[in-house]
């Protein structure tokens, strides 16, 4: 696990910082990129799913939820113990998806599109569509569907003007 953002998430949560939590969506998603774990996993769909929550006004509409998953989410930030965290973790989903289904406008709950957008980012970020599709629980079509639709793989590859990949072809024969 990434030490001290669960602090981190718990903070922007109760500042309602949809775009913060965005930014420390994309460092769980970079860090389960780099080495899978549960954790992170879980951390990565709970960051995606609580951003969503803050900036729909509708999830407003309940407070004694949103209460609940403050406290849940304060108990994640003090949390030291490993099967605690996941523990925390798996009540905190548990709950976002209660949240949603409350809003019957969508067929799929918002904790389902995290997992979609985690699948689809691993998947631009090297993992094989069949590796992205396992580790998510998410099927490959899915995944394809996502990352044809969505700008993700733009986002995570940095793009090379000619001139800078010139210059980088012309360095390797200098030396």
């Amino acid at each position: 696990m990434i030490k001290g953002n669960a602090k981190e998430l718990y903070k922007y949560f109760l500042a309602r910082d949809s775009r913060k939590l965005r930014k420390l969506n994309d460092k769980y998603t970079d860090a389960v990129a780099i080495d899978f774990n549960q954790t992170d996993f879980l951390l990565a769909i709970v960051s995606y799913t609580l951003s969503k929550v803050v900036s729909k006004p509708r999830y407003a509409d309940n407070p004694k939820a949103i209460l609940s998953i403050e406290k849940l989410l304060e108990q994640l930030s003090t949390e030291t113990d490993d099967r605690g965290i996941l523990t925390i973790l798996d009540q905190l989903v548990e709950r976002l998806r209660l949240l949603d289904e409350s809003d019957k406008r969508y067929v799929k709950d918002v904790i389902h599109k995290a997992h979609v957008k985690t699948g689809g980012t691993l998947y631009a970020k090297g993992f094989s569509l069949g590796m992205a599709a396992e580790k998510t629980g998410v099927d490959k079509q899915e995944i394809l569907e996502y990352s044809g639709r969505s700008a993700v793989y733009d986002r995570v590859t940095d793009e090379i003007s000619l001139e800078d990949r010139v210059k980088k072809v012309r360095r390797l024969f200098k030396n």
